[in-house]
Formats: structure tokens, C-alpha cells, sequence
């Protein structure tokens, strides 16, 4: 795979949504003190939730009303579940100990960052340096291993319009670039630069005002105004931010517009939405991105509400395509195969859970697996991995307990192609997610999260995460931790 390269330039999106509100074209925005830029960034990351869980599916009456379970219901029989402790199990043998693995490490404020280990008794190397807390929702690798694929919140005001962005990485932590959110980096962006000014409508609280290639962002006015410095003449969008002492983020973007080489001044309205990545998955020739985007918009009430879709681009995030879903259903999780250039996905919707294909254009080749809701829970396929040689799917089966508030699980299921059921090869008590899986070189090996839910309407619903592996063939499945301590999620195995 080679370098993508970032393009220095893009070309203006449809029509300019500029508006001019001074004569000579010019505004004089009001004198503030000069913010502390990293600090107000981080402050916002918290408050915004792009997504990290997915949402329980809207609520489904079944037809005919069944007198709730008197025992714990299950959709397939489970082994014993693993118990998340401190003291280990008994250890894997040596290739599985041995992986060299990618993850996401929580530290200091819980911060998130990247980090490889080359065995599970080798030193923990840390690739990314972030600060801003929970900031990850995937990690993956490119076929060959020649890069690190992650989606994080990191400097989310550099891109368009996305809270969550992809970024790659060589395996030591090397040429980190952002390639989503029409990004272009500060250190690249091409000159001549001028100053952008303008107002941000219908702002509340601290409005961070940001553009194509700046490198930091300002502090819009208490009355909206702002005036940002070094904006290269090329940059084909500004941006706005508000933190609201109280309630969601609000957010807004424009294109921009040059005349007579000047910046032409902008009005950038907000209002509390946002969008962003969930998860990627990188083509086995390295040339395409296939993952899962949401948006988030305020209903009537006033509660936040998702959508998500599946999305194809190419590696300077354009957007080629657009997965076709089956109606009524929502998508959750996206991976391309290993031996050909089609798509598998999971599903839910109102009568079940799906494992599902598309091909390389998304459109669709139908169901792989069907899984029928059962009288006690609502199901769902979650982030579905293939095996190395195409013949197995490993996932997540959510299960939404129809008969108790809030109370959810995730196993780990595999499918084998052509199968009649998937298998139950790692098991979680209601309120775990046994999620996030990773294969071994040689299939043998599955690499898995095991979290806690935690309570709140954070979309960070994680709590106590290890890092579990177990045989995917093994007829008692015997799930064991790999070894550490801290909070560890979001496994990636180099499959190379």
C-alpha cells in the first residue's frame, strides 16, 4: 500500500453559503482574550458523543404479548462466562501469546491512545500521544501490515464536519495523518494566507471557529464575531463548534469563497447535530475504505437520536458510494474480505439480526446468515471480522432482554459459511459486550474486548475492558485473558 497523498488543494463543494455582513466586506470582530486553544478542544471532545456503541434498535412490540421469562433468558448455549479479575488464567500457548497486537490503552484522565505490543510479554509501545479522554472506537490493520487504521475524535475541528475521523499510521507510529474530513494539514497548506471573518449564528456558550488548513482554531466573540488569521486563499471550508454550558454541542459548517484575493466574509449558523466514523475496514489492495457513519440530531423532546449508514471511500476520504441496506434495518459494522473485493456487514432490524454482503461498488449480494429475534430479545450482528481464509465470520451477537429496562449483552459468535447457526465462543454476563474481534495469522486464534457497561447516556458505554483471546475451533470454548492490568480495548492483530 502505498503513501496516499493529501491533497494540498480541494475543489469548491456546490454553492457558496457565504454571506457578507459589513460594508467594504469587511467585519471588526470584537477584541477577546487569547483562549487556551488545547484546553477549550479537550473541553468540547467530552461533550461530544459521536458514537463508540452502537444504539439499541427502536423499541419492537412483538405481536403477541408473552408472559415475561422467570429465568434468564439465552439465544444460544453459552460457555461459562469469563470473569474479568486481575489474576490470570491459565496461559495460551505460544503462538497465541505471541501476536503482535494493536490496541487502545486508557491513561492518565482516560486518555486513548494507540499502542502495539509484539507478544504478550513484551514491552507496550505507545504510537499515538493523545490527551483528549475516550477519543477511539476502532483499530485495524491493512492486509499487508504495513499500516495502523484507527477513528478517533484527535483534532476533529480540523476536519469539515466530523466529530470522528480516520486516521492512519505506520506500525511504529510514523506518517500519522488524518484521511477524512476534507483534512489538509497546517505544515502543508499552500499560500497565499488571509484572514477569515465572519459571525457564528445562533451560538451559545464557547464557539470554536476553525478552517481548511489552520492550524489553530479561535474563539469566536460573546456577540459571534471572530476574525481567523492564516487562512490559506485555497481552504474551501470554515467551521463552527459551541459548547453550551447545558446541553448538546452545536455545529455548523460553510464553504468558502475568494474575490478580488480576498477571503469573502461568512455567517456560520449551528445547531446541536454532528456526524462522524464508527468503524473502518481497508480493502485487501489497499485502495478503499469501508466503515460505518453516523449522524446525531435533537428530537422533539429534545433527546438525541442516531442514524447510521454505511459508507465507501477512497484514501483522501471521498466518498464513492453509499452501502445499499435492506429496509428497516440498521447497520453495524462493516469488513471487507480477505480473498475477494466484496463487503460483509451485520444488521439489526424489527425481525432479527443479519450477516450480510455487498460488493465493491455497495450494492447488494444478499444475506449470509439470518438470525430471528426470539421471544425474550431483540438481536444484532455487530462489527463482523473475517477469518483469514474467507470461511469464517466472527461478531458480536447483541441481545436486548425484552423484558428488563437496560439490559443488554454481547457474545462472541463465529459463522462458518454455509453453516445452520453461528457458535457461541465467548460468553458475557448481561451488562458485558464481549465485542471487537481479531484474528490470529493462522485462524486458530480470536482477539476480543470484554467490557463492562457503564452506567449514563455517555456514548463511551465501556467500563473495565480486557483484552481476551480464545480457540475459534475448540469444542469447549475456553476464553483467557492476555495479560495487563490497565483498561485495554479494541484489539487489532497484524495479519501479516
Amino acid at each position: 500500500m502505498k503513501t496516499p497523498a493529501l491533497p494540498r488543494t480541494l475543489p469548491l463543494c456546490g454553492m457558496v453559503l457565504a454571506v457578507v455582513l459589513a460594508a467594504c466586506g469587511r467585519l471588526a470582530a470584537t477584541p477577546t482574550p487569547t483562549p487556551d486553544i488545547p484546553a477549550l478542544e479537550t473541553r468540547v471532545a467530552i461533550k461530544l458523543e459521536g458514537t463508540l456503541t452502537a444504539k439499541a434498535p427502536p423499541t419492537w412490540t412483538p405481536s403477541a404479548t408473552p408472559e415475561p421469562p422467570t429465568a434468564t433468558p439465552t439465544v444460544a448455549t453459552a460457555t461459562p462466562t469469563p470473569t474479568l479479575s486481575p489474576t490470570p488464567a491459565p496461559p495460551g500457548g505460544p503462538s497465541e501469546l505471541d501476536a503482535h497486537l494493536a490496541f487502545v490503552r486508557l491513561g492518565q484522565d482516560r486518555a486513548a491512545n494507540v499502542v502495539v505490543q509484539a507478544g504478550a510479554e513484551a514491552e507496550v509501545i505507545v504510537l499515538t500521544h493523545f490527551v483528549e479522554p475516550l477519543n477511539m472506537s476502532d483499530v485495524t490493520w491493512s492486509r499487508d501490515g504495513e499500516w495502523i487504521l484507527f477513528v478517533s475524535a484527535h483534532t476533529y475541528v480540523q476536519s469539515r464536519n466530523a466529530e470522528r475521523n480516520v486516521f492512519i499510521m505506520r506500525p511504529d507510529g510514523t506518517e500519522l495523518q488524518m484521511v477524512t474530513g476534507d483534512y489538509v494539514d497546517p505544515e502543508e497548506a499552500p499560500g497565499p494566507y488571509g484572514a477569515l471573518r465572519g459571525k457564528v449564528v445562533n451560538g451559545q456558550g464557547d464557539c470554536l471557529v476553525s478552517a481548511q488548513g489552520v492550524a489553530s482554531p479561535v474563539l469566536a466573540a460573546a456577540d459571534g464575531l471572530f476574525e481567523l488569521s492564516g487562512v490559506p486563499l485555497s481552504a474551501t471550508w470554515a467551521r463552527a463548534i459551541c459548547h453550551r454550558p447545558e446541553g448538546e454541542p452545536l455545529q455548523g459548517d460553510v464553504d468558502l469563497e475568494v474575490a478580488d484575493e480576498e477571503l469573502v466574509p461568512v455567517a456560520i449558523p449551528v445547531e446541536p447535530q454532528g456526524q462522524g466514523w464508527t468503524q473502518v475496514s481497508l480493502s485487501r489492495d489497499g485502495a478503499l475504505l469501508a466503515g460505518t457513519y453516523y449522524h446525531w440530531s435533537l428530537d422533539e423532546e429534545g433527546a438525541k437520536t442516531y442514524t447510521t449508514r454505511g459508507i465507501i471511500a477512497d484514501l483522501q476520504g471521498q466518498v464513492l458510494a453509499e452501502i445499499q441496506l435492506p429496509e428497516n434495518t440498521t447497520l453495524m459494522g462493516l469488513d471487507w474480505s480477505p480473498v475477494d473485493d466484496t463487503i460483509a456487514g451485520g444488521l439489526t432490524g424489527e425481525r432479527g439480526a443479519w450477516l450480510w454482503r455487498w460488493d465493491a461498488q455497495g450494492n447488494s449480494l444478499g444475506e449470509i446468515h439470518a438470525m430471528p429475534n426470539t421471544d425474550q430479545a431483540l438481536l444484532a450482528a455487530v462489527n463482523p471480522a473475517w477469518s483469514p481464509d474467507g470461511t469464517r465470520l466472527a461478531f458480536g451477537l447483541r441481545q436486548w432482554h425484552l423484558w428488563e429496562e437496560n439490559t443488554s449483552r454481547t457474545e462472541l459468535a463465529v459463522y462458518r459459511l454455509e453453516d445452520e447457526e453461528p457458535r457461541i465462543v465467548g460468553a458475557a454476563d448481561w451488562g458485558q459486550d464481549a465485542d471487537s474481534a481479531s484474528w490470529s495469522r493462522d485462524g486458530n486464534t480470536i482477539y476480543y474486548e470484554l467490557a463492562d457497561r457503564s452506567d449514563g447516556d455517555a456514548t463511551w458505554t465501556k467500563a473495565n475492558g480486557r483484552i481476551w483471546l480464545v480457540s475459534a475451533d475448540a469444542e469447549e470454548p475456553a476464553p483467557r485473558p492476555w495479560p495487563g492490568d490497565d483498561e485495554r480495548y479494541l484489539p487489532a492483530v497484524d495479519p501479516s
